[in-house]
């Protein structure tokens, strides 16, 4: 397994280079598999909620921290 150090590195390079990753002191990465998501609901799963999945997690990941005082974006 990489060093956190080398994790955000290369997160960052993924994103075009978003230094902001790099210094962060946490980093939360949110998934979603693609092929399970179309299995269960098909061509409209693959375009769309697998998306809509994720969006709505980072949405409650995001309302957790900010009254918990924690910087995100």
């Amino acid at each position: 397994m990489a060093a956190p150090k080398d994790m955000k590195r290369a997160l960052s390079l993924a994103t075009n280079s978003q230094k902001d990753i790099e210094d962060a002191s946490i980093v939360i990465v949110v998934c979603a598999d693609e092929k399970r998501v179309e299995e269960r609901y098909g061509a409209r799963g693959k375009t769309h909620y697998w998306l809509q999945d994720t969006v709505a997690a980072v949405q409650n990941i995001l309302l957790v921290a900010y009254p918990l005082g924690l910087g995100s974006c």
